[in-house]
């Protein structure tokens, strides 16, 4: 079963079942179902946390209910590591809900999204540290002052 901790040291268990998946599209209007009927709803979890704590507090709920975690206090443990490691319990508690063939498609396809999220994690980092972005930015700056320079001597008049 998947879990997770919060930032202040709390384990979470994910466990995603049929009462759970009606629990999320009763309080939060939104079904878990999309993340295999082609809809966006994955994407925007693992790239809205303020999404995924809400997902996750209603996922918990009945845990939180027992140790008085109101969705404040919830949400307020989730920053960090915590988010990175409640995502990854999110998408564990959700690949393991599904009977194993459609399972086996939710793991290569996490995998597929992991490993592009991993080159492109890697390509902004190469960007920001080997200098490409400043030479970059410092060609445009100077394609745009030399413009300005173009644009001023044509608009001066002459004698």
């Amino acid at each position: 079963m998947a879990a997770f901790e919060d930032k202040m040291g709390r384990a979470w268990t994910v466990d995603i079942t049929v009462g759970t998946v009606k629990r999320v599209r009763s309080l939060l209007g939104e079904d878990l179902m999309d993340v295999v009927g082609g809809g966006d709803l994955l994407e925007r979890i693992v790239s809205d946390p303020v999404l995924l704590a809400d997902m996750l507090y209603v996922i918990c709920r009945p845990q939180a209910e027992l140790e008085n975690v109101t969705d404040d206090d919830f949400g307020a443990a989730l920053a960090g590591d915590a988010i990175d490691a409640a995502t990854k319990a999110f998408l564990e508690g959700l690949t393991d809900f599904f009977p194993q063939r459609r399972a086996r498609l939710m793991k290569i396809a996490l995998q597929k999204m992991e490993t592009l999220q991993n080159k492109a994690e890697a390509m902004v980092e190469d960007l920001l540290t080997s200098g490409k972005l400043d030479e970059a930015l410092l060609a445009g700056m100077s394609g745009i002052s030399s413009g300005d320079q173009q644009a001023s001597s044509d608009s001066t008049p002459t004698g």
